[in-house]
């Protein structure tokens, strides 16, 4: 198709030479908007699969993190069993030695109320033996 502008007083020639430069520089815009149509459509595929990526990544963290909260939380629980149970043993040793003590304390008071044969010493000896 002929530019309107064209006026038809020229050769032929030049009016055939025309309508293909024409043709061409049409294709070329066309050519021109299909890339920039693929390089937008490139740009926004790029953007999405950031975005994808973006939200993954910050759903790793945040499972991560939880997942790190989790742990910290069963090592806190444990160091509070652990730490719980060192106390109860603690307390339980202290308690039998409490026993061992007072049983000790009530052999020497029995053998304050013993007839003098029976030393201290003695009273102790049978005491070890009896493995109380």
């Amino acid at each position: 198709m002929a530019h309107p502008d064209f006026t038809p007083n020229y050769p032929l020639w030049l009016q055939v030479l025309a309508q293909v430069h024409t043709d061409d520089v049409l294709n070329y815009i066309s050519c021109s908007q299909q890339h920039a149509a693929n390089l937008a459509r490139k740009k926004i595929l790029k953007y999405i699969i950031c975005s994808q990526q973006h939200a993954a990544n910050l759903a790793r963290k945040k499972i991560l993190k939880y997942i790190i909260c989790s742990q910290q939380h069963a090592a806190n629980l444990a160091r509070k069993k652990i730490l719980k149970y060192i106390i109860c043993s603690q307390q339980h040793a202290a308690n039998l030695a409490r026993k061992k003590i007072l049983k000790y304390i009530i052999c020497l008071q029995q053998h304050a109320a013993i007839p003098a044969s029976m030393s201290p010493q003695a009273c102790q000896a049978a005491y070890i033996v009896s493995g109380e």
